[in-house]
């Protein structure tokens, strides 16, 4: 009997433990960040004449090409005034690995790291590593402590108090080392450097689709969180010319976070497609263009307030910080932009902060 009541005190205990800490992190103020893509240089081939001349609703008020010093430092401001929390940087490898002189698509990090206004929004980087910025193998170690030194900086976005770090693809990961066990075995490399440089850790999350040989696979790489970039290809079918409502995505996001989070057990860190519209980055013999339409700063508000909702009604299932992340702050050639424009001024950050304020 008395072995019994041990027993009873000890569930008793643990239920008590569990319940506290999902209440924490339901209180736990909710995290949004944006990924930031860094195409505005003039540098690249990204600013192309259709996008500039069909598409003026998507020209900041800054001007097109945005990857300067003094338009980073406002950047962070308008963020940062609309309650995002941190910008999620894509960055790019390039090869010979000297990053304090980084390539056009590293620009604007080096620009926030070096912003005297930076310590308003956190930051983390996203490794676009899809082809033409695959690394190799051997490669693998240099990287790892060239991240390290990023995760060192006192505004590096930690989880877990660890720093954050994201990869695009996952199947570039397996091609890179040959197996969902050995991009494992790397990753476990990768957290021993991050211990030697004095950090926690690392925290790995990746990008994957709600496809349960997909988040098998995810699970056997040894990421520590799921994660995506955007969700569009739930929501359109590619047919000639489809137009979706954007409010649509709302209710197929959640699908896909349902999905995920009831196939594995792994965090997520959920990502709210704001819009997909890919026509200024179309070939001139496209022959079809599937996109959204009804963007806005009410469609943001209503996607953001969707999110928080759903993160404080799943608390087990996301990170302990509460975060989630916008795509994008800055995909003008594919319809995802936050940044204030001279025809849409400041409405769709007006949106973003009115979908913060919803419970």
């Amino acid at each position: 009997m008395k072995e019994f009541k041990n027993i009873f005190i000890i569930f008793s205990f643990l239920l008590v433990f569990i319940s506290t800490v999902e209440g924490q992190k339901k209180n736990q103020s909710f995290k949004l960040g944006a990924f930031y893509f860094d195409g505005w240089t003039g540098l690249t081939t990204h600013l192309t004449p259709k996008l500039q001349n069909d598409f003026p609703d998507r020209k900041p008020i800054w001007g097109w090409k945005t990857s300067t010093s003094q338009i980073m430092q406002k950047q962070i401001d308008v963020a940062a005034s609309a309650g995002i929390s941190f910008f999620d940087f894509c960055w790019y490898y390039q090869k010979g690995g000297n990053y304090e002189n980084p390539a056009p698509l590293n620009n604007a990090l080096n620009l926030y790291l070096k912003a005297p206004n930076k310590k308003k929004l956190n930051f983390t980087i996203m490794v676009a590593n899809h082809p033409g910025f695959i690394f190799k193998a051997d490669e693998w170690e240099q990287l790892s402590r060239y991240w390290c030194s990023l995760f060192k900086d006192p505004s590096y976005l930690l989880v877990d108090d660890k720093p954050i770090i994201t990869f695009f693809s996952m199947q570039s990961l397996i091609e890179t080392f040959g197996t969902p066990e050995k991009v494992n075995e790397a990753f476990k490399v990768f957290k021993n450097i991050a211990v030697k440089e004095g950090l926690n850790g690392v925290v790995i999350a990746g990008a994957v689709n709600s496809s349960l040989p997909i988040i098998k696979q995810a699970e056997r790489c040894g990421f520590d969180v799921l994660t995506g970039y955007n969700y569009h290809g739930s929501g359109l079918n590619s047919i000639k010319n489809e137009i979706v409502s954007i409010d649509s995505m709302r209710i197929r996001e959640q699908i896909i976070w349902n999905n995920i989070t009831q196939t594995s057990t792994l965090p997520l860190i959920p990502v709210i497609t704001l819009n997909w519209d890919h026509r200024p980055w179309d070939k001139s013999d496209t022959t079809y263009s599937p996109r959204f339409i009804g963007y806005s700063g009410i469609s943001i508000k209503n996607a953001v307030a969707a999110c928080k909702k759903w993160s404080k009604n799943n608390p087990s299932k996301i990170v302990n910080e509460n975060i989630a992340i916008l795509y994008a702050w800055n995909e003008y050639g594919e319809g995802a932009w936050l940044t204030p424009s001279r025809k849409l001024k400041n409405s769709l950050l007006q949106g973003v902060k009115a979908g913060l304020k919803e419970n």
